[in-house]
């Protein structure tokens, strides 16, 4: 589907696919970013510069076929450098023409002499003469003369312009009949002449702003129903502002109550639109229950019965339904099976539940009456962008990023989604995130989390502070993934270098963080090597953990603590644990759940960890560490002393790795 524009979309913003006058869109459409990011000032560029909807490759082409026929600047070079194989072979074909009209032009020697001949042309000769001749030999052919030097002077020369003319007419021609298909990337390229495109009759709009309010901020409802609050102050601020053309409906609900009743008092059709529109709400948003929209004559105020409830007026239900009614009523009355309508909707979820945005997002994809719907939603929220993208599968999302002044947007298209789907993770916690952070598995997620809320907590409160989700993310990259993304190593399959190449691309700037897994210690000349290649590549964005892995950070009293909770009580003792003498430089470079079953074992000579724990098994795989959850609950647990200090009783280690990350997140 693609949106047609009446103003270069380059003029106003840096956007990666380098759309003009066409931007690729889907059914539901999400403008995703920080707060100043750009995204409600690229809603509004596209509710007042949407021209026609193409609902498909096939009805665009139709138009692009008359733009490559007329007389807009496209020449054979353009055409030459398009994806279309058919295309490029015809402009290949015909540039080669022009090419040789071109050389026999700027070959030519004049040597003062004339035909005498009746044609009154020049006598040229030409620069290499004979070797010029078989070359031109496709030119003469296609223009159907005599191949010689007397035919080149007479019938090709002083038709030069008219012939170059001709070459490019002949080869719009072809190319327009036949077009069958353009992919997405061509019909971009073509973008850039389809400005000034004849549209007769211009897509319906209507905008939904941040200013929106059934109740009326002026009326107070004891007095008349004066021309003061008739006014809607919210629009006519909007229209001031925003520089909007009255064939704009703006929707602010401040003419509600008005609108509400004329259709309840109107034409059949609009009165059974009306009731149609309660069974509607009471079906899909109030399970069933009966629901009536009442106009109070008496106080000029709606209101509202649910379920056969005492009637209650608008104001005295909750705002989140009556931003629903505001928005629904609106797409509901305009929706149109036979044309296109689109919608700008900025902030839905505002005092949405978020069981109300989901039941949002579904209804306006899968509900019938809005199949000719088209949605543009600013939003900041991570269910809207989440149920959209990987549940409905029909929506777009533009990530705006501004920077040095100049917005930034990102189409995020189905490789992109393919790429989280696999790894798990949720759109919008890459998308809204300014950076992203690549751990080994999610124990690793946790444990950053944890130290770097600690030593936010514990800073100056003048220091910067950074925020998961909006300064940075993490994506999961170990355990399961490990098949898909291994940062290690090289030696990949094609299909897995790939998906490595479009992963990378979630977010162009990110960091990876590696256990280190003893790898220098204990001479593995592979991890070695795959390590240092990605250091070259990658430089501080790869950081190698200082310990083994993500559970070395922590000190002894951590793991002493995970030692008394995993195994029996008749075992456990103060004397137990000052005896096995578990010491953090001895472990922070071992694996720890085998460097805690050597310390028991070497206690209890004669036991099996079998009858020290109750376990069954796991010890083999995972030694004593079998349990990540409960040793990341003992160190929470440990972080919540009362006495607990991030500086003094955080190891060296584990403060080293929180900096690297945290000079990370503040690179511009």
């Amino acid at each position: 589907m693609w949106l047609l524009l009446n103003k270069n979309i380059l003029d106003n913003f840096e956007i990666g696919n380098q759309s003009t006058y066409i931007l690729k869109i889907d059914k539901t459409n999400f403008l995703v970013g920080k707060n100043n990011s750009g995204k409600s000032y690229l809603l509004r560029f596209l509710l007042k510069n949407s021209l026609k909807i193409y609902e498909d490759n096939e009805t665009l082409i139709k138009d692009i076929k008359e733009i490559i026929l007329s007389d807009k600047n496209i020449d054979v070079d353009f055409l030459s450098k398009l994806e279309n194989e058919k295309i490029v072979e015809f402009s290949n074909l015909f540039g080669n023409y022009e090419r040789l009209l071109d050389k026999a032009n700027s070959s030519k020697i004049d040597t003062g002499a004339t035909y005498l001949t009746g044609y009154n042309t020049k006598a040229y000769n030409y620069q290499n003469e004979g070797q010029l001749m078989n070359e031109l030999q496709p030119l003469f052919k296609y223009l159907k003369v005599t191949p010689n030097k007397f035919e080149l002077n007479t019938r090709i020369i002083p038709r030069y312009k008219e012939i170059k003319s001709q070459i490019l007419r002949e080869l719009k021609e072809i190319v327009s009949n036949n077009i069958t298909s353009l992919d997405d990337n061509d019909i971009i390229k073509f973008g850039k002449y389809m400005n000034n495109i004849d549209v007769k009759v211009k897509i319906p709009k209507y905008y939904f702003p941040i200013f929106r309010s059934i109740r009326h901020p002026l009326k107070d409802i004891h007095n008349a129903y004066d021309e003061n609050t008739k006014k809607d102050i919210y629009r006519e601020r909007i229209v001031s502002e925003y520089e909007l053309d009255n064939d704009i409906n703006i929707i602010t609900g401040l003419n509600f109550y008005q609108e509400y009743k004329n259709n309840l008092l109107g034409s059949k059709e609009k009165r059974e639109k009306t009731a149609k529109f309660e069974r509607f709400l009471s079906n899909y948003f109030f399970n069933g229950e009966d629901v009536s929209i009442i106009p109070d004559e008496k106080t000029f105020e709606l209101k509202i019965n649910i379920d056969d409830e005492q009637d209650k007026f608008i104001y005295q239900v909750g705002d989140g339904i009556t931003s629903l009614l505001i928005i629904m009523y609106t797409i509901f009355m305009q929706c149109d099976n036979n044309k296109y309508k689109m919608f700008f909707i900025e902030e839905p979820e505002n005092n949405f539940h978020p069981g109300f945005q989901r039941l949002f997002i579904n209804m306006i994809t899968y509900f019938k009456e809005f199949n000719k719907c088209i949605f543009i939603i600013s939003t900041h929220s991570n269910h809207l962008i989440d149920v959209g993208n990987r549940e409905n599968k029909n929506s777009l999302i533009f990530l705006c990023k501004k920077e040095n002044n100049k917005i930034f947007i990102s189409e995020k298209n189905d490789d992109y989604y393919d790429v989280l789907d696999e790894l798990g993770v949720q759109a919008s916690s890459v998308l809204l995130a300014n950076k992203a952070i690549w751990v080994e598995g999610k124990y690793d997620a946790f444990y950053i989390r944890l130290l770097l809320n600690l030593k936010n907590i514990n800073n100056n409160e003048n220091e910067e502070k950074f925020i998961e989700d909006y300064d940075y993310c993490f994506i999961p990259y170990g355990g399961k993934n490990m098949k898909l993304i291994n940062f290690e190593k090289e030696d990949l399959a094609d299909k897995q270098k790939e998906f490595i190449a479009k992963a990378v691309k979630i977010n162009s700037k990110y960091m990876v963080i590696l256990d280190d897994d003893n790898m220098f210690e204990e001479q593995k000349e592979e991890k070695i090597k795959n390590y240092k290649e990605l250091s070259e590549k990658l430089g501080k964005q790869a950081y190698k953990l200082k310990v083994r892995e993500i559970e070395n950070l922590f000190p002894n009293e951590v793991v002493e603590e995970y030692i008394k909770q995993g195994i029996k009580k008749e075992f456990y003792s103060e004397e137990l644990i000052n005896e096995l003498n578990i010491n953090y430089e001895d472990y922070k470079h071992k694996k720890l759940g085998e460097y805690i079953n050597e310390k028991l074992l070497g206690k209890f000579k004669r036991r099996k960890l079998k009858s020290i724990t109750g376990r069954e098994n796991g010890f083999l795989k995972n030694g004593f560490l079998y349990d990540k959850a409960k040793f990341y609950k003992c160190v929470v647990e440990w972080t919540k002393k009362d006495k607990f200090d991030y500086e003094k009783n955080m190891p060296q280690e584990a403060k080293l790795l929180i900096n690297a990350i945290e000079d990370f997140i503040k690179e511009k």
